[in-house]
């Protein structure tokens, strides 16, 4: 399951840490973290200016191109943070509410998808499927905008609203209300209001030659495909893991949303596992999975596909941010979700690098 606690082949690329400060040996020795042996992908972590990094492993399926700090992976599931973080910025703005049926702002929907709240949407419990098959990539990439993919959300089965059930279709929609109520297709959303706005370069957000390719030992042609799908309101967005942390600082630091409404996002939405003695509860809010209470609360996302693995972990407490991203598909012995948890925890005995990533 996609969520924080949510939830690879092996490669002989020896783990490099690199900031645009520090020598490589300087940070291994400040942190004392790297990847786990076998691990494929990308971390950067911190709380300062710049992040620290790591890369490990090869980009391709073929295992030539190594993978480097500027090398981009797909985020998967972790685009529906963003997706949120976008409805959030149009509550601020008065020009959405969570509690507003999906139909003031999508029309066109048959009344019992109208009557779903967005707070629904936002949370998975509007009933709606997890709309991901081939067929629905292909359509995706032939799709200017969210709006034109909302006939394929109409015509799927839908079950009664109020359990979790995860629904890439619910974000779909989602999608489309921010089109309506900007005014701007939902890709220009994104890269205008919230990454250029997180301090992240413009560039395209689509997969290109040379951003990281999905491999899976099972099911290769849909990693591929799926690893190079374009940018969609519940994934598709490619950034490197530098890139996905300057977005994870942002919306710590209020730079996104004010704090109160980012509390909204995480106080709304349903518990997904009650606290106990042994390990912390679990809940999902609006985009967000939230574990933890008081100042050890983590706010975060991951997203897992066949050639997709990333986390993204943020201690609201201390402002550290974990993002840890792969182009091999998740196992439950490694996974992108275990490291960025593993990574936080190490945090404490960083001496965290100053500077800017150019």
């Amino acid at each position: 399951m996609p969520i924080i606690a949510g939830i690879a082949g092996a490669v002989t690329a020896i783990s490099v840490l690199v900031t645009a400060s520090a020598p490589a040996s300087a940070l291994a020795a400040d942190c004392g973290i790297d990847l786990p042996s076998g691990f494929t992908g990308a971390a950067a972590y911190g709380a300062g200016d710049a992040p620290q990094l790591a890369v490990q492993g090869h980009a391709d399926e073929a295992g030539i191109l190594a993978i480097a700090a500027t090398t981009r992976f797909n985020l998967g599931s972790v685009n529906k943070m963003m997706t949120a973080t976008a409805i959030a910025q149009l509550v601020e703005q008065g020009r959405i509410a969570f509690n507003d049926p999906i139909g003031r702002h999508v029309k066109g929907l048959p009344p019992a998808l109208a009557a779903l709240r967005i707070d629904q949407l936002l949370s998975h419990t509007g009933g709606l499927p997890l709309f991901l098959r081939p067929d629905i990539v292909a359509a995706i990439n032939a799709a200017p905008s969210a709006t034109a993919l909302v006939p394929l959300v109409i015509a799927e089965p839908r079950a009664e609203p109020g359990v979790f059930r995860y629904s890439n279709a619910g974000y779909v929609l989602l999608g489309a209300a921010i089109e309506s109520a900007s005014g701007l297709a939902y890709r220009e959303y994104i890269s205008r209001n919230i990454l250029s706005a997180a301090g992240i370069a413009p560039q395209p957000i689509h997969w290109q030659p040379g951003d990281a390719e999905g491999v899976d030992p099972t099911e290769q042609d849909f990693a591929r495909g799926i690893s190079r799908v374009k940018p969609w309101p519940a994934g598709g967005i490619v950034l490197t893991a530098a890139d996905l942390w300057r977005f994870g600082r942002a919306l710590a630091s209020g730079r996104l949303v004010r704090p109160a409404t980012l509390e909204a996002m995480m106080q709304g939405g349903i518990e997904l596992r009650p606290a106990t003695a042994e390990r912390p509860g679990l809940h999902y809010g609006f985009g967000v999975g939230v574990s933890g209470e008081g100042a050890a609360r983590v706010v975060g996302h991951t997203g897992g596909a066949p050639g997709i693995d990333v986390s993204i972990r943020i201690h609201l407490a201390s402002g550290r941010v974990v993002a840890v991203m792969s182009n091999h598909s998740g196992t439950d012995e490694l996974n992108a979700s275990s490291i960025a948890k593993s990574i936080l925890a190490k945090m404490d005995s960083c001496r965290e690098p100053k500077g800017s990533i150019q």
